[in-house]
């Protein structure tokens, strides 16, 4: 079985924090010792140095990774910021390995590849699913759908999501054992008899036409429509500003009626381009979509509603949450309402997670795992029954 020991604090002495994090965990580890640990933190002025020395002391043959976020999610705070969260798996069935990718800005696929053969290496059997979190930084301009497919393949599951800096927008941080690093991603493979059941869902709801994406260079798109993008924007929105970058477009490639988002991140006057959170494929069609609370509500709700289907056939021991960062700015008081259901379901299952700069997952399992803006991705895990 997986067992998830869940430590969180948002104690305002970072010393107090991490003790009463590591307190938590213990109790609910009793004499069992963890294989690998997760720690997501939006304390952006903490010593990372120091707590992740502090966890190795009280856990010294932890793999340990993690980044610094949005705001952190679990299943006794819900939605929670300024807050250290620890999550901490042992298994008897299972096998744990964590390695991590430098420089992903400039030389992604070599150094994730790396990174993920460095992983494999330690695993007596094939991984069954990945989970990473790279720089939301740093890695802005990089096509990571593609290199996701050239490092995994085709149908191998990644989730995850990048990391965040309380919406400052100065610099994330990575987290591997001792070791603090940006313009990095993190990685753990889950080896062995796993069940893996995924939901994804977009809040922001496409509308109208489909417009042919024009020119573009990574994430910058000059042109929608044969117009400039500012112009585009403007016609169908009005004045486009800043502020309006809440209207993120559906992008679909080779006539699919799947579809992900991208979040406008900046304009420029003088070319009429906009800059975009994540890049698109050579070819493509986008539309406009509509965005509301109930939307946004409704589509974590469906997600948690599969996953705690019966009819899968799987029943959780860990559920790993990853929504967008744009998702609890728009919900505002409302954010936690997209757990209710989870905290409702019977079994009390641990639920951990933390609030992005773009999500990681396939649309479904077997497919191509792909980066997206403005969603809600949950992920559960349960180890085979014998």
């Amino acid at each position: 079985m997986i067992q998830a020991a869940i430590g969180i604090s948002d104690d305002i002495d970072i010393d107090v924090a991490i003790e009463e994090v590591l307190g938590q965990c213990q109790k609910q580890l009793g004499t069992s010792r963890p294989q690998v640990g997760i720690l997501f933190s939006s304390c952006m002025e903490a010593d990372f140095s120091e707590i992740l020395g502090r966890i190795l002391r009280e856990f010294p043959k932890l793999q340990l990774i993690g980044c610094t976020t949005d705001g952190e999610i679990s299943r006794e705070t819900g939605f929670i910021e300024d807050s250290l969260a620890l999550l901490l798996l042992s298994s008897d069935t299972l096998e744990f390995a964590t390695a991590v990718a430098t420089n992903i800005s400039t030389n992604a696929e070599d150094s994730l590849g790396k990174a993920y053969r460095d992983a494999c290496q330690t695993l007596h059997k094939e991984p069954a699913c990945a989970f990473i979190f790279p720089d939301g930084l740093t890695t802005i301009g990089v096509a990571l759908d593609e290199v996701f497919r050239h490092v995994f393949g085709d149908s191998f599951p990644v989730f995850g999501g990048s990391s965040g800096d309380h919406y400052l927008f100065t610099g994330c941080y990575q987290f591997h054992n001792d070791k603090i690093y940006s313009d990095a991603a993190p990685i753990l493979l889950i080896a062995g008899d796993v069940q893996i059941l995924s939901a994804i869902r977009t809040g922001p709801i496409p509308t109208g036409f489909h417009y042919n994406l024009g020119r573009h260079e990574n994430n910058i798109v000059y042109e929608i429509d044969g117009k400039t993008a500012v112009a585009f924007f403007r016609e169908h929105l009005g004045e486009y500003r800043q502020e309006f970058s809440e209207f993120p477009l559906a992008v679909y490639e080779n006539n699919e009626t799947a579809f992900y988002l991208r979040d406008p991140l900046g304009l420029n006057p003088e070319d009429g381009s906009i800059s975009f959170v994540g890049t698109f494929p050579e070819h493509c069609t986008v539309r406009l979509t509509l965005v509301s609370q109930n939307d946004v509500l409704d589509a974590a709700e469906q997600a948690n509603l599969s996953i705690l289907n019966k009819e899968s056939g799987i029943e959780p021991e860990l559920l790993l949450i990853f929504p967008c960062t744009w998702v609890r700015h728009i919900l505002g008081s409302k954010t936690n309402n997209k757990f209710a259901l989870l905290r409702q379901a019977p079994g009390a299952i641990p639920f951990f997670g933390f609030y992005c700069y773009g999500e990681i997952a396939p649309f479904s399992i077997g497919t191509p795992s792909r980066f997206h803006n403005d969603t809600y991705v949950i992920v559960a895990l349960s180890s085979r029954k014998s």
